[in-house]
């Protein structure tokens, strides 16, 4: 089994820290528009788009990254015992629901915001956990 380092941790978890917190809040405005739409309201115009999507990407490190950072560690340090893709995202989803939850407790101290957050990061673990399988080196 190949030794892991430090240093690819490190590359995991700023791939993820990267890459993660976008994909939640774009994630959070698809529902977000999804349930305007529902709503019968009026047709959303190009500013009101263009400008939730620079509020989200403003906002999306603040609330994701120390989430992002945490689950991309933890799966750089054990990506090397999962023998399979499907163990790998799991790994991946579990760890972002653990750190989500507990840190969004901490910013809210509520549990139904900071399991809805949390389960928010699902999706983005998921995907990026993805990305950083296909990243790996040989054995």
């Amino acid at each position: 089994m190949p030794r892991v380092t430090f240093k690819s941790a490190i590359k995991s978890a700023g791939l993820f820290a990267l890459v993660g917190p976008p994909l939640g809040g774009a994630i959070v405005l698809f529902f977000d528009f999804l349930a305007y739409g529902s709503g019968g309201g009026t047709a959303l115009s190009w500013s009101e788009v263009a400008g939730s999507f620079l509020f989200v990407g403003m906002f999306s490190y603040a609330f994701g990254i120390v989430t992002a950072f945490v689950t991309g560690f933890v799966a750089g340090l054990l990506r090397d015992r999962c023998r399979s893709w499907l163990r790998f995202v799991a790994l991946c989803a579990a760890v972002s629901v653990m750190v989500g939850f507990a840190v969004d407790g901490v910013i809210f101290r509520s549990v139904g915001p900071a399991f809805m957050l949390s389960l928010v990061g699902v999706l983005p673990a998921v995907a990026v956990g993805s990305l950083s399988w296909r990243r790996r080196s040989p054995a």
